[in-house]
């Protein structure tokens, strides 16, 4: 049992935005196919061949459910949308074949024989039109790296999908057509039976309802036979307007933005917070506790967890998770929120921070890395500040992080050796001492049934952690003093104590150092473009040679 005073809230829960993505494609699915099948009853104008070719959609989708589970795909959200894709395509060889059939039906071929000269008659042409598209969606199952990886199942649940449709089209709806297609003809007299009677009422209703649409379609195909035959009599204008429209296309391209994935809205929200190195943990906690405030005056904020130092972060860094109500009950965009967000909070004082959408971001990679490796830390130091600096010039980019930068609090001792030397004190002595006391030793070990555990003793915290707490540990002397056998020195007269700040941790790739400039894009502003942009800056910089400046983390890809 819980105190009174406390209560379990669940803080992170993927789980719910994944069913919610998946019910929403399948939704889709569902719905593509209905008015898939809508679609071509206004243009046939005809259930019979609306039933006969709409059966070709959930067919295919469950005879393609068989070669996913060969291969082992799941109903994920890629392998979900491959279908969503294809119940588009599914239907189209089914129409093709149909509409052949109802052709030769009305030339007064028997129905048997109409299915089978139709479907032999236009066989090469739909097999080379669906061949046409499996070919389109192989390569895209068969890219390496990453992509690659995302886009198998994809591509392979389309090439699958659509090969089955062509075998549905060459059995199954011929087989159909040949037992159940009719010629229309509207003027037949009612049935006898009552629910026959109905059914076929509401049909006819229906068929005066769509009858306006027909005939603008029959206008339109003349219109479009008056368009043809112009343009068969007038090539060369055909032809120039033809090639301006792709070549504007292409350059229209150029002003496409481009990412590895959009964001999407997950209604989840994380801030990483940072105080100046050395900073305590309760000014950290005042600090992050403002930020909290600025976020729960956002409507459509649920929930706000905050940790401070946890696992291996040190006490001047926290991580706030916010968790937003679903989208339908607020009027902002996850992404618009943050860009609020981010304006109020880059108002207060003595922090850095960085925003972004999901549980990612913090002390991940960004959507915008630059990778600067090589020899010598300085030269590195150096260009690592250029390349930030031209990170700051680019509009759109926000939350600029560089790991070189000195986060890490320490204290600095340096050694007066010649004062050291003339008080008899080791140099080695005096490392040990300050590792004995700081970081600790092992004296023994403790065992309770099969577990043993070390023993280390070491200074209270509240006795190690200011340099003048470290100024005070004695260090013993080799020197001889008349009266007394042991002769301590304080740290303080032989060595300079001062609070600094250092980097974190050095990375080597490939050999070499490494430093990395990362960001997040703001609303509007493209990854990929970005990286583009701040690329052809960087390389524009006089780098040294044996340094290499390059994209790296999603950009890469």
């Amino acid at each position: 049992m819980l105190p009174p005073d406390m209560k379990i809230n669940i803080v992170a829960d993927d789980s719910t935005w994944i069913e919610d993505s998946i019910h929403e494609i399948l939704t889709n699915i569902y719905f593509g196919g209905l008015l898939a099948v809508i679609v071509i009853f206004l243009f046939l104008a005809d259930i019979r061949s609306t039933v006969i070719s709409g059966l070709a959609i959930p067919t295919s989708i469950v005879a393609t459910f068989t070669f996913m589970h060969i291969l082992g795909f799941t109903l994920n959200t890629m392998s979900l949308m491959a279908l969503s894709l294809a119940v588009g395509l599914l239907i189209d060889d089914a129409i093709v074949v149909i509409e052949n059939i109802y052709r030769h039906m009305a030339n007064g071929s028997p129905p048997r024989k109409a299915a089978f000269e139709a479907t032999r008659e236009i066989g090469l042409a739909v097999m080379a039109t669906t061949f046409s598209i499996v070919v389109v969606f192989l390569p895209v199952a068969f890219m390496k790296g990453i992509v690659g990886r995302f886009f198998y199942e994809f591509g392979m649940t389309v090439a699958f999908a659509v090969v089955v449709s062509l075998f549905v089209a060459f059995s199954l709806t011929p087989m159909l057509a040949s037992r159940w297609l009719k010629i229309n003809d509207h003027n037949t007299e009612p049935p006898a039976r009552f629910l026959s009677r109905i059914l076929w009422s509401v049909y006819n209703r229906i068929l005066l309802i769509i009858a306006p649409w027909n005939r603008l379609f029959n206008r339109l195909n003349e219109k479009y036979k008056s368009l043809l035959g112009w343009s068969l009599n007038h090539r060369f204008l055909v032809m120039l307007t033809a090639a301006v429209v792709f070549i504007g296309s292409l350059f229209m391209g150029g002003f496409l933005g481009s990412e590895f994935f959009p964001q999407t809205d997950q209604g989840k929200i994380r801030i990483t917070v940072k105080t100046p190195p050395g900073t305590d943990m309760p000014t950290t906690s005042d600090r992050i506790a403002q930020i909290e405030e600025i976020a729960a005056d956002f409507a459509g904020v649920d929930l706000i967890y905050t940790t401070i130092g946890a696992g291996d972060d040190p006490v001047n860094e926290g991580t706030i998770r916010i968790e937003l109500v679903d989208k339908s009950e607020r009027e902002l965009s996850v992404l618009r929120i943050i860009d609020s967000m981010r304006t109020l909070i880059s108002e207060l004082p003595g922090i850095e921070f960085s925003l972004s959408a999901g549980e990612g971001g913090g002390g991940g990679e960004k959507p915008v890395e630059i990778s600067i490796r090589g020899h010598d830390l300085d030269i590195l130091t150096d260009l690592t500040e250029k390349v930030e600096n031209i990170f700051r010039e680019t509009p759109g980019a926000v939350d600029i992080e560089n790991n070189l930068e000195a986060n890490k609090p320490e204290l600095k001792v340096t050694i007066d050796r010649d004062m050291a030397n003339d008080l008899g004190v080791n140099i080695f002595q005096v490392a040990s001492t300050i590792r004995s006391f700081v970081d600790g030793q092992v004296v023994t070990r403790y065992k309770e049934g099969d577990e043993e555990y070390d023993v280390r003793i070491r200074l209270k915290e509240s006795m190690r952690s200011k340099a003048s707490d470290i100024g005070r540990l004695l260090i013993a002397s080799n020197k001889e003093v008349v009266g007394r056998r042991t002769f301590m020195v304080p740290l303080s007269n032989i060595a300079k104590i001062e609070k600094t700040s250092s980097i974190g941790e050095y990375r080597r790739y490939d050999r070499l150092r490494e430093a990395k400039v990362g960001c997040n894009v703001s609303t509007g502003y493209f990854s990929g473009t970005m990286v583009q942009e701040i690329l052809q800056k960087a390389h524009q910089l006089d780098i040294p040679p044996g340094y290499h400046v390059d994209v790296t983390g999603t950009g890469e890809i």
